[in-house]
């Protein structure tokens, strides 16, 4: 059990654990429905595409693919932005099969 909730940070498998079903948005920057759909994603236990955790299956390159938890803007290989921008901006609403299967084991959705 985690002693401090603050102790947890957004790579560490706590944070899913003790701040589900928790999802802060503010006015500016999520005026979007995909990242407020994003937003959600992690409050359902998802990590996002590019991360290297327990929870992860794969970890792709950050802004290369259609995935709702993916971003839109590229980092090149050193992981600084690149300038570039995801092909699929706007239209990152899939989900891999090991995401669905993270979502069917959360037993806080009901």
């Amino acid at each position: 059990m985690v002693e401090n909730l603050f102790d947890c940070t957004f790579n560490d498998d706590c944070f899913s654990k003790v701040w589900g079903n928790a999802v802060v948005l503010f006015d500016q920057g999520n005026t979007q429905l995909d990242t407020f759909a994003h937003e959600l994603g992690h409050s359902f236990s998802l990590p996002h595409t590019f991360a290297s955790s327990s929870l992860t299956r794969h970890s792709f390159y950050q802004g290369y693919t259609d995935n709702l938890m993916d971003y839109s803007y590229l980092l090149d290989r050193t992981g600084k932005e690149s300038g570039g921008t995801n092909p699929y901006k706007h239209h990152m609403w899939s989900l891999f099969k090991w995401q669905w299967d993270l979502l069917r084991k959360d037993r806080s959705i009901r």
